[in-house]
């Protein structure tokens, strides 16, 4: 169900309690839904909510930049005196009973209105620009920054659509990513067992030897690769903030470059395995060799 609001915000907002009373009592059934079919009401409702939150937004914005000119960066474009009366005009508790002691201040903010306007609209004019250099840095000029205050709101919903976009294809490139690095890892661990495998079977010291090698070899061109791609990532990280083109390309690259790496591997284990498969069919002549060697090592 909606959350009660105390009578005090209500009373202090009659726009918002009408439009309160009119969710809880005509619109919305006990369960919170709506107790309406027809489309054309639900359009009508969904209107008045968008005007109801543009006008509570321009409250709050001015609300604001009235707090802004009388203690802010902008107190110096209203004199001392007008500054207090906006402040007590704005801040001050009010009941009924104050309402007379109040008057005359009330008078004068009135008279006030056309000076207190202007000095909101620069303070307005002043947070826009500051808006726009952030939105635009390449853009210096005061006078072309203004002109594009108006395409402002756009771009900026086409630039959170497209970090939206480019986050999503990000992860994508990360999940694609984990799978091959769980297949270069898997490649690899084959490429162990099967050296492991023809050492024992082979029983030579040269073999051994031999076998040793090329695993090791092989963990320093896995190591190798994994720092490069590491590195590739890093980079990518660095720039993740803003999930541009760079980034995506340098993940793009870092795939292509795990690819390349699994092919090499697999090229490497038909290569040794050859290689094993020649000293284990080259007889006893061999063995007898390879004792000779071991034991002028010893």
């Amino acid at each position: 169900m909606l959350p009660p609001v105390p009578e005090e915000t209500l009373s202090a907002n009659p726009l918002f309690k009408a439009l309160y009373e009119d969710l809880t009592t005509k619109i919305l059934n006990p369960e919170d839904l709506t107790s309406r079919s027809s489309s054309r009401d639900h359009h009508v409702l969904d209107q008045e909510l968008r005007t109801h939150r543009a006008e509570l937004a321009k409250s709050q914005l001015l609300q604001r930049e009235l707090e802004t000119v009388t203690r802010g960066a902008g107190s110096s474009l209203l004199p001392d005196e007008l500054q207090e009366i906006i402040d007590l005009a704005i801040n001050a508790p009010r009941t009924p009973a104050d309402l007379p002691l109040l008057s005359a201040t009330i008078d004068d903010f009135h008279a006030s209105l056309p000076l207190i306007g202007q000095a909101i609209s620069r303070s307005l004019s002043d947070s826009a620009l500051d808006i726009a250099r952030i939105a635009y840095p390449d853009d210096t000029n005061p006078l072309l920054l203004d002109s594009k205050l108006d395409h402002l709101p756009a771009d900026a919903a086409h630039r959170r659509k497209t970090l939206l976009h480019t986050t999503s294809h990000l992860t994508s490139l990360r999940s694609t990513i984990t799978t091959l690095t769980q297949q270069v890892l898997s490649a690899y661990s084959t490429l162990t067992t099967l050296s492991l495998t023809h050492t024992h079977s082979s029983s030579g010291v040269l073999v051994a030897a031999q076998g040793a090698a090329v695993a090791r070899a092989a963990h320093m061109a896995v190591v190798a690769s994994s720092m490069e791609g590491k590195l590739g990532v890093l980079r990518a990280e660095a720039v993740r903030a803003v999930y541009d083109d760079a980034a995506v390309e340098a993940l793009a690259n870092y795939r292509v470059h795990l690819q390349d790496t699994r092919a090499r591997l697999l090229a490497r284990r038909r290569t040794v395995e050859g290689e094993l498969e020649r000293y284990a069919k080259a007889g006893s002549d061999m063995v007898g060799l390879v004792e000779r060697y071991g034991a002028v090592m010893r």
